[in-house]
């Protein structure tokens, strides 16, 4: 609605982000086959409506579908504060009035309102399971503003608008939930995640989001930041007054430290420097290398020379924006034991890009064996410009040479 005050016409633009969360599987002896078919399925954080009538039951509820599609099946992320909101001061250009937005002269004439209708840029994680009998178990970590309810069945953009975040709320976080899957890991058992818990760091930022998970003795850990580098360690979970069935898992800093060259880029090229995928802890050990503890080859041949390579460290990825949106991408090696050091970096990964794009952006990183040679192959899976998704194969040989490891 615009306000009685102004003289001059305004246009109000909303821009809604529709997002989601899916699951699926591919055989990587199939990833070179044409038109090979993916089946992905949705994983919910919160209880839809009516999870029945997602999963196909014949049971209606009234709204149950509107809902579903207005909010992600009761996610609903609520709406950021602007940055005058978050330091307190009064926003001019939109402020609430009777439940309505009301319009006092924006700049230019024009004010966009943008919204996110679920969770955002989740990663996969297989862990070792609590319980020893169970094996390796998968957990997703996904970003989101914290989840409101809607008011009701929205009759027009304005009334889908979702709630503001609180001024004391720390508007973007990093939320954990167990996805559950059968035991040979590849269909999912509910569309229900469980065990969902949001990250609760002292000193967080407005948005919280890119964090590299991994497991050190069977503890989690979590690379928040790279410059200033930060691991964090998630302890012991409260219950997240009055949010249902999410947990709040308070997380402390265990290393705060810097890396030159992370440094380098962020102050001196003036890049943004974000974590990309999971990290995965490779050991090369008399001819045999695992990843994760788990074997995945055993031949003299398959490994390098142990004088020549560290035997063990973590691989992961991270990514670099430039102030023109421009984005690379590039894989990293790290101690597997405090104080975590970073062992490697390597070159801007030879990543394709879409036609008239600056953007491709890693996020998935797997390492598997090569039915053709004794050498695993490293995958690195990114989108490329929001329209392709892309496997980049390179032996970990290799890699292990882009990353300087060998002496």
């Amino acid at each position: 609605s615009l306000s009685q005050e102004s003289h001059r016409d305004v246009s109000l633009v909303f821009q809604k982000w529709s997002s989601g969360l899916l699951v699926g599987s591919v055989h990587v002896t199939e990833l070179g086959a044409p038109d090979y078919p993916i089946t992905m399925q949705p994983v919910f954080p919160q209880a839809p409506k009516s999870l029945r009538q997602l999963e196909g039951e014949e049971e209606e509820q009234s709204g149950a579908k509107e809902v579903a599609s207005y909010g992600w099946a009761g996610w609903l992320p609520c709406l950021p504060q602007t940055n005058e909101e978050r330091s307190r001061k009064e926003d001019r250009g939109i402020r609430k009035r009777r439940g309505q937005l009301r319009i006092s002269d924006p700049t230019n004439n024009t004010k966009s309102i943008t919204w996110s209708t679920g969770p955002e840029d989740p990663r996969l994680n297989f862990v070792k399971s609590a319980n020893e009998q169970s094996g390796l178990e998968l957990r997703m970590t996904f970003f989101s503003y914290r989840p409101t309810k809607p008011r009701k069945i929205p009759e027009t953009e304005e009334e889908a608008l979702p709630k503001r975040c609180r001024l004391e709320s720390k508007q973007g976080r990093l939320y954990e939930m167990k996805v559950p899957i059968s035991s040979s890991g590849g269909q999912l058992k509910s569309l229900m995640g469980e065990e969902l818990r949001e990250l609760d760091v002292a000193r967080a930022e407005p948005i919280e989001k890119n964090w590299i998970r991994f497991q050190f003795k069977s503890q989690t850990y979590f690379l928040q930041r790279l410059s200033p580098f930060v691991i964090v360690r998630p302890e012991h979970t409260t219950p997240h007054p009055g949010e249902g069935n999410i947990g709040r898992q308070l997380v402390r800093t265990i290393i705060n430290t810097n890396v030159p060259a992370f440094d380098w880029a962020a102050k001196t090229k003036k890049l943004a420097v974000h974590g990309g995928s999971n990290a995965l802890q490779i050991e090369h050990k008399k001819g045999q290398i695992l990843v994760e503890g788990q074997l995945l080859s055993s031949s003299p041949s398959a490994t390098l020379d142990p004088s020549n390579v560290r035997l063990s460290y973590y691989l992961a990825t991270f990514h670099t924006r430039s102030p023109r949106g421009e984005y690379l991408n590039y894989a990293f090696a790290f101690q597997p034991h405090p104080p975590f050091k970073v062992l490697g970096i390597s070159s801007a990964l030879p990543l394709t890009r879409s036609s008239n794009s600056q953007s491709t952006f890693l996020s998935g990183l797997s390492i598997v064996p090569d039915p053709k040679s004794l050498q695993p192959k490293v995958l690195f899976g990114y989108g490329s410009g929001d329209e392709d998704s892309r496997i980049l194969s390179v032996p970990l040989r290799l890699v292990e040479e882009w990353l300087a490891l060998r002496d």
